[in-house]
């Protein structure tokens, strides 16, 4: 049951911790799923191996080797393209941090299988999630009807976000919103079909009826914060989302000419749709076309990343390592550092090349086939909460070919949840979890198979934390005299050695003055060291290039500047 509570207390609250994309939350995420799989692997040792357990973990394990292979070699962006023929990393910071992000997820992929295979667990899951996001998106109701464009009603957003809820962007909020709508729709159906069940276990009728309205209460809470939130893409991936889930439907139809011509109907409606998006833009929500700044600013960025794919195809630019391989890719329209492309779908063959986009589609392929031969008609499972769960993870990935939903951990994790729902059987409702245990388990693991796995994931763990620690010192700093500002920030780079952290401190050198009168000169030097020392980590970072060219031409070494291109001014709000 420790298993059963930490997935839910993950899922469910980290949408609630801002989806789990700030420092603290992300750490506290990481931490949990690492935890989870060190108590199942200490504490279940002779259990069977779950048949879906092997189909999750071995595309997210290439893609760790592949990550851990870029990781070894970093190579800037702008080197010679002869060094793409190997495994490489534009940004050995990110990809680090990656690493650790994917090996949780790997984490959690090891133990959702056996949780969820447990009696009545997924159930449980649908639940909770249905609950949480339930409360976010009424968050997120209350906040846009006060006009309020803080995150959770406190916390003030940048670079123009739009907040929804505990969220920064109301895309990623309508993406989970979208995810778990289905789910809830699905457990409507299942308990309606379950009813005689329940009143057979002792639940009055007033009862079930009770809880069937709460049901729809949440559901009517996620699907009108949905609506509020306009977003085009989470509504269209909802309509994929039916579309793929009425095509597996089709197998349970008694006719074959009617399930052929119902499935040929479900593959051209899509590709009507978009026809029809395409002809008349403004009557499903492109007011103006296709050339207002969303759609023209996913345009201009999918071209750079088409690009950027056609010159690093087979290994990529690293693993997380986007946002330090894009700006030569960049076009004029895309403002500011590109940390992700609005793309999942484009991002994960930019950071993995054709190798990690082969292991995932292979993974995917095999989890389809095992989930179309577990469902197959008259088999026990519940086939309306199934289908609920299909049409969550596939609309998941529809938003994910406009949208980067994968790059929110909190959305990430409940996406591969469902994917292990998708493929795990679920135990008979009041069943003896200790029946689905094999009769003669093994001996347990030999002590180093036993506790190397242990020991890594403390060290991930441990690892998971510095970025909190790092950040402590960056808090401690504001309000400080500047020399004991930069002194801290140094300190929490040399812990984790955050680009941003470097342009920190260059702009403190930069406009501000040494204490007791003491030469400028040389303070500006010491900022410009920092600077170049970050550069040699992330050299096309447009921040700390336009830092440089402040940087030079404050020493009166304009010449310099321009002949790197650098003298293009530092905007005081960067």
């Amino acid at each position: 049951m420790v298993g059963e509570a930490l997935l839910i207390a993950v899922s469910a609250l980290g949408p609630l911790a801002f989806g789990c994309v700030e420092r603290w939350s992300l750490a506290a995420l990481q931490t949990a799923l690492l935890g989870m799989f060190l108590w199942g692997w200490l504490q279940r040792p002779a259990e069977a191996s779950p048949p879906a357990r092997g189909l999750l973990l071995a595309p997210a394990l290439a893609v760790i080797l592949i990550g851990g292979l870029q990781w070894l070699h970093a190579v800037p962006i702008d080197a010679p393209r002869l060094w793409s023929a190997l495994p490489f990393t534009a940004s050995s910071y990110e990809t680090g941090n990656a690493l650790v992000l994917w090996w949780s997820y790997a984490a959690l992929l090891w133990c959702a299988p056996a949780v969820l295979s447990r009696p009545d667990a997924k159930e449980r899951y649908a639940w909770a999630l249905l609950l949480a996001a339930a409360v976010f998106a009424s968050i997120g109701v209350i906040q846009l009807h006060a006009g309020n464009k803080l995150v959770f009603g406190f916390r003030e957003v940048t670079y123009g976000r739009s907040p929804f809820g505990p969220y920064y962007n109301t895309g990623h909020a309508a993406s989970l919103l979208a995810t778990v709508l289905p789910l809830g729709l699905g457990l409507f159906g299942s308990r309606m079909a379950r009813r005689r069940s329940f009143l057979e276990r002792g639940m009055r009728p007033s009862e079930f009826a009770a809880s069937q309205a709460t049901l729809l209460l949440l559901v009517a809470a996620i699907g009108y914060g949905l609506l509020s939130a306009r977003n085009r893409g989470a509504m269209l991936a909802l309509a994929a989302s039916a579309c793929v889930t009425a095509f597996w439907g089709c197998r349970f139809l008694r006719s074959r000419p009617a399930a052929a011509s119902l499935r040929l109907t479900l593959v051209l409606a899509p590709l009507a749709l978009a026809v029809f998006i395409r002809r008349h833009p403004a009557s499903t929500g492109f007011r103006e076309g296709f050339k207002e700044n969303s759609v023209a600013f996913r345009a201009a960025m999918y071209r750079g990343s088409l690009k950027l794919i056609a010159d690093y195809p087979l290994w990529g630019v690293g693993l997380g390592a986007v946002s330090s391989a894009f700006p030569p890719y960049k076009e004029r329209i895309v403002d500011g550092v590109v940390d992700h492309v609005h793309s999942d779908w484009l991002e994960f063959p930019m950071q993995t090349g054709l190798a990690g986009l082969a292991a995932i589609a292979a993974g995917f392929l095999l989890l389809a086939r095992r989930f179309w031969a577990r469902t197959r008609p008259g088999s026990r499972e519940d086939l309306r909460l199934e289908a609920g769960a299909l049409a969550g993870a596939a609309c998941f990935l529809a938003h994910a070919m406009v949208e980067f939903n994968f790059q929110t951990p909190a959305n990430a994790v409940v996406f591969l949840a469902l994917l292990a729902w998708l493929g795990t059987d679920a135990a008979e409702p009041g069943a003896d979890p200790e029946s689905r245990q094999p009769q003669h388990p093994s001996r347990g693991r030999p002590p180093a198979v036993k506790w190397l796995p242990a020991l890594v994931a403390l060290a991930l763990m441990l690892r998971a934390c510095v970025p909190v620690i790092a950040h402590g010192f960056i808090w401690r700093s504001k309000g400080l005299p500047t020399e004991r500002q930069i002194a801290l920030l140094k300190q929490a780079y040399r812990l984790d050695p955050n680009p941003q952290t470097a342009f920190r401190i260059g702009y403190l050198h930069l406009r501000g003055r040494p204490a007791n009168g003491g030469q400028r000169e040389p303070w500006l030097r010491h900022g410009l060291a920092m600077v170049r020392r970050a550069l040699l980590a992330d050299p096309v970072n447009p921040y700390l290039n336009k830092m440089e060219g402040s940087f030079l031409i404050s020493l009166n070494r304009k010449m310099d500047a321009e002949s790197q291109g650098l003298t293009k001014s530092l905007d005081k709000n960067q």
